[in-house]
């Protein structure tokens, strides 16, 4: 099999088109995978929509997904026929099968099921970075997370809650914030009001110790009055948009420290991007975080996939299976 999903227009899912897309056999450094579950994500929205590092069309959008190793190119002595392997990052992933340069790949362990394999690597790292080198939570530590039952929120609300860390998670619906409830020691909503009367209730009532805010726009304002003194403001996301402009000056009112970080410096070589991998993976198998319930949708109901990302739909993570 072959099949791919194009997108011959920036704009709504309707675009989508499912067609062929031979690949070539491996090159250099290079291994086909044949792919079985493809983690779909924001990031690929906006490449839809014409907003991302798509530029060119009729293109292939896509950067997850987890298979098995059909062939190998020369130089490649890591991965073997028949391996499990994955990839986030890496665009052009809405199809069967496809060429990744090794270095691009991670192993996936046994145990784990291609559809959670899948949309664990770009929500998994992003939130074990966040946890462990950005927010460096620790037992005793209140935390703010923002979209507490989506992709990377969940997992990152579970993992602090691991940690001994007490969490205040923001969900935007009643079901979101049921779900998120079962992890977090407070749920609210999405009002700056109701945020901090949560952060106030919370701890030693001096805020927080880390804001993790993947909204951007609408709650950098909240986000930074719910800081303790020398709390951290960790904005790794923009769904709604660049914040204004801020006065750098304003640290200087309690020692905070705003930092705008993204995944790809945290996984930039393959020596990161394969230990922090590991890393996701080995905590999951420990049970130190759980996933949503995942809605699958097969290659050629890509559209709809996407339509139940939009919409929020789809609480947990969505992936493309083949």
């Amino acid at each position: 099999m072959n099949r791919a999903v194009f997108l011959d227009q920036f704009g709504d899912p309707d675009h989508f088109r499912l067609g062929e897309a031979i690949p070539a056999a491996p090159g250099p450094r290079e291994v086909l995978l044949r792919q079985h579950a493809l983690g779909v994500n924001f990031v690929d929205i906006y490449d839809r929509r014409g907003t991302g590092i798509v530029k060119d069309l009729p293109a292939i959008i896509g950067r997850e997904g987890v298979g098995i190793v059909e062939a190998v190119g020369s130089g490649v002595t890591d991965f073997k026929p028949g391996m499990r392997a994955g990839y986030t990052s890496t665009a052009g992933a809405y199809r069967d099968r496809r060429l990744v340069a090794a270095d691009r790949l991670v192993p996936i362990p046994d145990g784990i099921p291609d559809t959670v394999a899948a949309p664990l690597l770009m929500r998994g790292m992003t939130a074990h970075y966040l946890v462990h080198e950005v927010g460096r939570l620790a037992a005793g530590m209140t935390t703010l997370v923002y979209g507490a039952a989506g992709g990377v929120g969940s997992i990152l609300a579970q993992w602090a809650t691991s940690l001994g860390a007490q969490v205040i998670g923001v969900a935007s619906s009643e079901a979101k914030r049921g779900a998120a409830a079962a992890y977090c020691d407070s749920v609210c909503g999405y009002g700056k009001e109701e945020i901090l009367a949560a952060v106030r209730a919370a701890g030693d009532g001096r805020g927080v110790h880390v804001a993790f805010d993947s909204v951007g726009r609408d709650t950098f304002e909240t986000s930074f009055a719910a800081l303790r003194v020398r709390g951290t403001f960790a904005l790794y996301g923009l769904s709604s948009g660049k914040p204004d402009p801020f006065d750098v000056a304003r640290l200087g009112e309690g020692s905070y420290t705003l930092t705008r970080c993204s995944m790809g410096h945290f996984t930039a070589t393959t020596a990161d991007r394969r230990a922090r991998s590991a890393a996701v993976y080995s905590a999951y198998l420990a049970g130190a975080f759980q996933l949503p319930a995942i809605a699958a949708f097969p290659l050629e109901k890509a559209a709809d996939a996407h339509r139940a990302m939009e919409d929020r739909s789809s609480i947990g993570p969505v992936v493309l299976t083949l």
